[in-house]
C-alpha cells in the first residue's frame, strides 16, 4: 500500500479533519515514499531498471528527501511518524534531533583518535539506517552547527535519506548564530537534497481535544504544594524519597521527591543551573513521570532558563514522558522576550497538550521498552 493510502485509510479511520495542506504535504511524502522503495527493492520493469542502473553508474540515482517546515500544531511529526511506521524498510531511525546530536557527539568522542571521525561517524549511521527521521530540526549550538554541514555531506554520499521537521525554513537555521557563514553551505545541501516544503495552516491540532489542567496547576496558591504532594503520591511506584540529591548525566541535583517512575523538582532547580540538553534527554529516559513546581514567567533577563526549559519540555513530550507542573501563569504567558519567541510558540502547543493528557501509574521500565521499540 502507497504512503498517501496510509494517510488518507488514517484520516478516515481516525475520525480526523481532511487538511489539504497535509494532503498535498502527503502527496511530497509520497513521492519519496515510491522512490525509496524502488531503491530497495527494484523497479517495476526491466526497462525502469536498466535507466536505474544507468542513474547509478552516473552517480545521478539520489533519492530527495522533505525538510517539512511550519508554525506549531499543524501536524508535521505525526505525517513524519505515520511515513516512519509505514515505510516497508528494515534500516531506517527516528530521532529528536537533540537526541540525535548527542548520539553525533558521543560517537565522535570515542574516534578522537581516528582520521576523519565524522566520516566514520556517517558511516555508522548509514550502515545503521538509510532512511534517518529528524523531529524539531532547529540548531541553537555552534559547536552542532560547524558539524552539520560535514556530516550531512557524508551521510548524502553514503545514500542517506533524510525526512526533517522544523518550525522555520531552511534558510532561517541559526540565524544570527556565531560564525553563520560558516553554517551556511550546510542549508543548500539541505535545500538540494530535500524537498523543501511548508506546511501551511493556523489550525493547532493539538488543542482539539485538550481544554482541562488536569497537570498543570495555575495560579499557584497555599494549597498548590499540597495538591501536587497527592499526585505524586498517586502516580509514585516504591518507597518515596523525599528531599533528596540525584545524579542525572553525572551531575548532581537536588530534588523535592523521587521513586523509581516520577521525579520532583522546583523551577529553578532543574532548568536555572547549568543545564545541558543531554541532561533531559537521560532524565525522560529514566523517568515515566516529571513533576516541576513554581514554573514562573520568563523574560530577556532569563533567557538561558528559557532556553532550557523548551529543550526540557521537547524531551519530555518526544519520549512521552508524563509532565506535571505548577506554574504563575498559563502556557502562553510563561514567556514575554523576544530572542525565544518562535521557538516557545512550539513549546505552549506542547503544554496545552501535556497538560490535558491522562497519566496513570506505570513501572518507568516498560515505558523504556516502548520508547526503544519506537526508536528502532
Amino acid at each position: 500500500m502507497s504512503f498517501k493510502k496510509v494517510y488518507q485509510n488514517t484520516v478516515v479511520q481516525e475520525g480526523y479533519h481532511k487538511d489539504g495542506a497535509q494532503a498535498m504535504m502527503a502527496d511530497y511524502l509520497e513521492s519519496v515514499y515510491s522512490d525509496l522503495v524502488q531503491r530497495q527493492y527494484g523497479s517495476a520493469s526491466l526497462a525502469k531498471e536498466l535507466a536505474a542502473i544507468f542513474r547509478r553508474r552516473r552517480g545521478g540515482h539520489k533519492v530527495k528527501g522533505c525538510y517539512i517546515w511550519g508554525g506549531v500544531g499543524l501536524g508535521k511529526t505525526w505525517l513524519m511518524d505515520l511515513f516512519f511506521d509505514c515505510m516497508p524498510l528494515e534500516r531506517k531511525a527516528r530521532f529528536h534531533f537533540h537526541e540525535f546530536m548527542q548520539r553525533i557527539h558521543a560517537e565522535l568522542a570515542s574516534l578522537k583518535r581516528q582520521r576523519d571521525p565524522l566520516k566514520l561517524v556517517a558511516r555508522s549511521l548509514v550502515t545503521e539506517a538509510q532512511l534517518i527521521c529528524l523531529d524539531e530540526f532547529h540548531v541553537q549550538d555552534i559547536t552542532d552547527a560547524m558539524l552539520l554541514h560535514g556530516l550531512l555531506q557524508a551521510m548524502y554520499h553514503q545514500g542517506a535519506v533524510f525526512i526533517m521537521t522544523s518550525n522555520v525554513m531552511p534558510d532561517e537555521l541559526y540565524l544570527n548564530g556565531l560564525q553563520r557563514s560558516q553554517f551556511l553551505p550546510a542549508i543548500e545541501l539541505i535545500k538540494n537534497r530535500n524537498h523543501v516544503c511548508q506546511l501551511e495552516g493556523n489550525r493547532d491540532y493539538r488543542l482539539r481535544k485538550h481544554h482541562n489542567n488536569r497537570n498543570y496547576y495555575c495560579p499557584i496558591d497555599p494549597n498548590t504544594d499540597r495538591l501536587l504532594e497527592e499526585r505524586f503520591s498517586l502516580l509514585a511506584s516504591g518507597v518515596i524519597n523525599n528531599d533528596s540529591t540525584l545524579v542525572i548525566n553525572d551531575r548532581r541535583v537536588h530534588v523535592r521527591a523521587h521513586v523509581e517512575n516520577i521525579v520532583w523538582f522546583d523551577f529553578d532547580e532543574i532548568c536555572g543551573g547549568p543545564r545541558a540538553t543531554i541532561d533531559y534527554i537521560h532524565l525522560a529516559q529514566r523517568f515515566a513521570f516529571v513533576m516541576i513546581s513554581n514554573v514562573y514567567i520568563m523574560n530577556e533577563e532569563n533567557d538561558d532558563m528559557a532556553r532550557r526549559f523548551i529543550n526540557l519540555v521537547d524531551e519530555l513530550y518526544d519520549s512521552d514522558t508524563g509532565l506535571i507542573l505548577s506554574a504563575t501563569g498559563l502556557p502562553d504567558e510563561l514567556y514575554s522576550g523576544q530572542r525565544f519567541a518562535r521557538e516557545f510558540e512550539r513549546t505552549i502547543s506542547r503544554l496545552q497538550e501535556m497538560r490535558a493528557k491522562d497519566l496513570a501509574p506505570f513501572d518507568s521500565t516498560s515505558k523504556q521498552i516502548d520508547r526503544i521499540a519506537r526508536l528502532s
